[in-house]
């Protein structure tokens, strides 16, 4: 490939929003362009679509310096990290490095990037909701007693956002929430993740 190498950049998982928030940092501080970068989140994935890909360096991410961006930026993050779009990191990183050249782009609602990543926070948001609505747990017997098991199949990477709500629902109770993205475990004092599931691993449905 002609031009920049790539810049890669391996989150430790698809949700990692402290890996990208401090990647972004690095990235912007060594001036690199969006077109020039590519994330990998998931162990699925390969490590470089480029022959000229040069990884991130670790000195990079702990040495760049912080940055001022709105604070309506960091929250769409929060929830755009969760959508299923194997680009949103790089749109996500093509907004952020815009911001920081001009801040003011902020206020332009109607940008082809801030739309579209609008569009994919909402998204998310309709998945949260659907989760906490449809969601439902059957008992399993086991030697150490009950648990409720759900199985459901999200569209996107929302295990972690939505377990504190089966929590806070069903604190009296140990469950477990399963899904081919990852799988959360309260054991009535303790929130853990786990591995993806498969359908066999819940109990039928009614």
């Amino acid at each position: 490939m002609s031009g920049a190498p790539i810049t890669s950049v391996t989150l430790d998982g698809p949700t990692d929003l402290a890996g990208f928030r401090a990647a972004v940092r690095a990235l912007i501080a060594a001036g690199t362009p969006a077109h020039a970068v590519r994330f990998v989140a998931t162990a699925a994935e390969p490590a470089s679509l480029f022959d000229d890909a040069v990884p991130l360096p670790r000195e990079a991410l702990a040495g760049a310096p912080p940055l001022a961006l709105p604070a309506g930026f960091a929250a769409l993050c929060n929830t755009v990290v969760m959508h299923d779009e194997p680009l949103r990191f790089v749109r996500l990183y093509e907004l952020a490095h815009l911001l920081h050249l001009r801040r003011t782009s902020w206020q332009d609602t109607l940008s082809p990037q801030r739309i579209a990543l609008e569009h994919m926070a909402q998204a998310v948001r309709r998945e949260l909701h659907k989760t906490k609505a449809f969601v439902r747990f059957r008992q399993v017997h086991g030697d150490d007693g009950v648990t409720h098991v759900a199985w459901f199949e999200p569209a996107h990477h929302i295990v972690h956002a939505v377990a504190p709500f089966f929590v806070r629902r069903f604190a009296g109770m140990r469950w477990a929430l399963l899904t081919p993205r990852g799988s959360a475990h309260w054991s009535g004092t303790t929130l853990a993740f786990g591995p993806p599931a498969q359908r066999e691993n819940a109990p039928a449905a009614d």
